[in-house]
């Protein structure tokens, strides 16, 4: 297990602008980032990008659906903590099993800060979204950090 890292370490990076999820279900991925945890469209636009597509192993008019949400936090001129779903027009999701109960190596977990934890598990509970917990966290030093987990 790793230990913090002293403040006085540089990244070369800057604070993590987002994390985009790619989606073959782009509507139903707004409605729940939107709907159930009342985040808001920041961006949402449709492009033709040679690099992208290129980079997705896609053909060259393949259009790609970009839509950013944010909370409703005001950072002032950071933006920071942003959800961004990414989506291939025309592109059929493969016949995938259901997932496995336990999250796998190498899948993406998002944290996100909230007060009202118990608003959120009734309206998952309400739209029959399934989800594990609240997982109760405790480290060191660090106040007490409740999680709910799903997909």
């Amino acid at each position: 297990m790793h230990n913090r890292i002293e403040d006085s370490f540089m990244s070369l990076v800057e604070p993590t602008r987002r994390t985009t999820i790619t989606t073959y279900d782009i509507d139903s991925s707004i409605s729940f980032y939107c709907g159930l945890l009342e985040m808001s469209v920041w961006y949402d636009g449709v492009f033709v990008d040679p690099s992208v597509n290129q980079i997705y192993d896609l053909p060259p008019t393949v259009q790609t659906r970009v839509c950013i949400l944010k909370s409703s936090l005001d950072m002032g001129d950071l933006i920071a903590g942003m959800i961004g779903l990414m989506h291939f027009e025309g592109i059929e999701a493969p016949n995938i099993p259901l997932p496995v109960r336990r999250p796998l190596p190498g899948e993406i977990v998002i944290m996100f800060g909230t007060t009202r934890i118990q608003d959120i598990q009734k309206k998952l509970k309400a739209n029959m979204i399934s989800y594990e917990g609240p997982i109760n966290l405790s480290t060191p030093g660090r106040s007490v950090v409740y999680e709910l987990l799903t997909r």
